[in-house]
C-alpha cells in the first residue's frame, strides 16, 4: 500500500494530507510534524511518498470547507477502523454543515450510545482526518479543551475560523 502525502497551507496554518488511491485518508496539523503520517501508518506496511498533486487545489478546498462554502462527500474519504469507530466518524462528518459545538455526552446520545461517552470521546480523539471530520466541534462538559496530541491551539483556531457558536 502506498500513501501519498503533501503539505497544504490553509490560511496561516499548514496541514499534512494523505491519500490512498486518490481518496483522502489522513489530515494532520504540521504542529504534529511530518512524522505523524508515518507514525499513523506504521503498522499497516505502508510506503509513504511525497505526492505530486497540486497543493493549491487542496489549499482552496480546505479553506472553503473551513469557511462553510464547500463540503466533501463521505465517499471521497478512506477510513480504516472498527465498525464503532467508522460509525462515530461518519456521524461526526455529518456535522460539517452545523456551525456549533456539542458535548461528548450529547454526541454519544445522538449516536444511540448514551452510556459510552468515554469510548466515543476516545474514538473522536483517534480521528485521522482532521477538519473534514470535525472533531474540533465536540468538547467536554467541564469545558477543558482536549485535542489530538494536545494540539489545543489548532482546535481553538478552527473553532474561531469557523465562527463556531458557543455552548453557553
Amino acid at each position: 500500500m502506498q500513501i501519498d502525502f503533501l503539505c497544504v497551507p490553509i490560511f496561516e496554518q499548514k496541514v499534512i494530507v494523505g491519500f490512498l488511491q486518490d481518496k483522502i485518508c489522513f489530515v494532520s496539523t504540521l504542529n504534529e510534524n511530518e512524522n505523524s503520517i508515518k507514525k499513523y501508518f506504521k503498522n499497516r506496511n505502508a510506503k509513504i511518498v511525497q505526492s505530486s498533486k497540486n497543493p493549491k487545489f487542496y489549499t482552496e478546498l480546505f479553506q472553503n470547507i473551513i469557511l462553510g462554502k464547500k463540503t466533501i462527500d463521505w465517499n471521497e474519504l478512506k477510513l480504516d477502523g472498527t465498525e464503532f469507530q467508522l460509525k462515530v466518524w461518519h456521524e461526526l462528518w455529518k456535522f460539517n454543515n452545523l456551525n456549533c459545538l456539542m458535548y461528548y455526552s450529547d454526541f454519544a446520545k445522538h449516536i444511540n450510545h448514551p452510556k459510552a461517552t468515554r469510548a466515543v470521546a476516545h474514538v473522536i480523539g483517534l480521528n485521522p482526518i482532521l477538519i473534514l471530520i470535525p472533531c474540533h466541534r465536540v468538547v467536554s462538559k467541564n469545558e477543558t479543551v482536549s485535542y489530538r496530541n494536545n494540539d489545543i491551539f489548532m482546535k481553538k483556531w478552527l473553532q474561531n475560523k469557523e465562527n463556531i457558536l458557543s455552548l453557553n
